[in-house]
C-alpha cells in the first residue's frame, strides 16, 4: 500500500464531509484512511463511522481527547502505507494529489516529499495566498539551503503538506511531542530532517488549507515563556546541526518572532505589571532567546526589518523588564495589532 492518510478529527462536523470526500475521490486509489477521533462532542464521530462502515479503506480510531500530536501519534503507530500523509479535518485536496505524490515517489523514493498549498480563510472560502516552490531533489548534505528556504517560504513547519517515508518514522521513533501544543509540528519536521537523507519538492499545490481567524497561538498561555525557551533550544540546535544557511541570521530571526508571540499573549493578560509577571519577565529577558539574540547582536539590524524593531531591541538588550511591562501597555492602550 502506497499512503497511509492521517486525519486527527474533534469536533469538525461541518467540513469534515468535504475533507473525506476529497481523499476518498482521490484519481489514486492505493491507500488507507485513518479517521483519529479526538474524543469530539458534536457529530464528528458519527460521520466517521459511517464512512469507515461503508469504505473498506477507511479505519476509525476512537480516543479521550488528548489533543492532535496524540492523535496523529495513535495514527502513525497504526499505519501500514509505504508513505504517511496528513491532512487536517477541516482542510480538503484536489483530487490528483495522491497521483501527484505517487509519481515523484515511483521516480524518485525521497524520504520526505514536500508540496504548496493554496490558504483560504475558513469563513467563506476566499483564497488568502498560494505557497509553492520550484521543485528538486536535495541531499543531506544540501540540506543547509534547502530547510531555509523552506522556513523562509512558510511550507517549512506544517504537519500536512508533505509525505513522509514511514519506515523513516519507524526506524528512528519519530513521534511528536505531546508534550507540547505549540508549534508542535516544527518540531516534528525537524526530527525528520535529521535522519532523512533525501528530500524533494514539488511545485504543485493540491493541498487546501483553510485558517481561522483565531488559532492557538492567540490564546492567552501561562507557559508561554517557558515553551518559547524550550521550542528555540530545540530549534536552534538543529540549525547547527546541520548548518543552516546564515544560522546566526536564521536564530536572530526566530528570536524576535518569538519576542511578539508573547507580546501578543502578554499584552491582554490580568497580570501586567504584577510581581509575577515582573518575575516572567525578567527571567524570559535573562532566558535562553534573548541570551541567544544577544550574543548575535551585529546580526539584528539585517536580520529583522519593520518599525517595530528598535523597541524589540531596546527591551532585549537592556533586559529591564519594567520597560517591557511598560511596552505592553502601551501597545495595549493604543491598541496596536501585532
Amino acid at each position: 500500500m502506497r499512503f497511509s492518510v492521517i486525519v486527527p478529527v474533534y469536533n469538525s462536523e461541518k467540513y469534515l464531509d468535504r475533507c473525506v470526500k476529497s481523499i476518498l475521490g482521490q484519481s489514486c486509489g492505493d491507500f488507507e484512511l485513518l479517521l483519529i477521533d479526538d474524543g469530539s462532542t458534536d457529530g464528528s464521530k458519527a460521520i466517521c463511522e459511517r464512512y469507515s462502515e461503508s469504505d473498506s479503506r477507511v479505519r476509525l480510531i476512537c480516543q479521550q481527547n488528548k489533543g492532535p500530536s496524540a492523535a496523529r501519534n495513535n495514527g502513525l503507530r497504526a499505519a501500514s502505507g509505504e508513505y504517511v500523509v496528513f491532512i487536517d479535518s477541516d482542510d480538503f485536496v484536489d483530487v490528483d494529489y495522491f497521483e501527484t505524490l505517487d509519481k515523484h515517489i515511483q521516480q524518485n523514493r525521497c524520504d520526505l516529499i514536500f508540496i504548496g498549498f493554496v490558504m483560504e480563510l475558513e469563513q467563506n472560502g476566499k483564497e488568502l495566498e498560494t505557497v509553492s516552490m520550484p521543485s528538486g531533489i536535495y541531499s543531506k548534505d544540501e540540506f543547509h539551503s534547502i530547510v531555509k528556504k523552506l522556513i523562509d517560504n512558510d511550507q517549512f513547519g506544517y504537519q500536512v503538506v508533505k509525505a513522509v517515508k514511514s519506515s523513516l518514522i519507524k526506524k528512528y521513533n519519530i513521534y511528536l511531542d505531546e508534550s507540547v501544543s505549540l508549534h508542535e509540528d516544527m518540531l516534528f519536521t525537524c526530527e525528520l530532517c535529521k535522519f532523512a537523507v533525501s528530500i524533494e519538492v514539488v511545485d504543485c499545490t493540491p493541498y487546501h488549507y483553510r485558517k481561522g481567524i483565531e488559532g492557538l497561538c492567540l490564546k492567552y498561555r501561562e507557559d508561554m515563556f517557558d515553551l518559547m525557551d524550550y521550542l528555540n533550544r530545540k530549534y536552534f540546535d538543529f540549525f547547527e546541526s546541520i548548518s543552516i544557511d546564515d544560522v546566526d541570521k536564521m536564530i536572530v530571526q526566530r528570536g524576535v518572532f518569538s519576542f511578539f508571540l508573547i507580546m501578543k499573549n502578554e499584552v491582554n493578560s490580568p497580570r501586567l505589571f504584577s510581581k509575577e509577571a515582573l518575575g516572567e519577565y525578567d527571567k524570559f529577558l535573562n532566558g535562553y532567546t534573548c541570551s541567544e539574540i544577544r550574543k548575535r547582536k551585529e546580526f539584528y539590524n539585517v536580520a529583522v526589518s519593520g518599525k517595530k524593531k528598535w523597541i524589540v531591541y531596546a527591551v532585549v538588550f537592556s533586559k529591564n523588564p519594567y520597560l517591557f511591562a511598560v511596552m505592553l501597555w502601551i501597545y495595549k492602550k493604543l491598541g496596536v495589532k501585532l
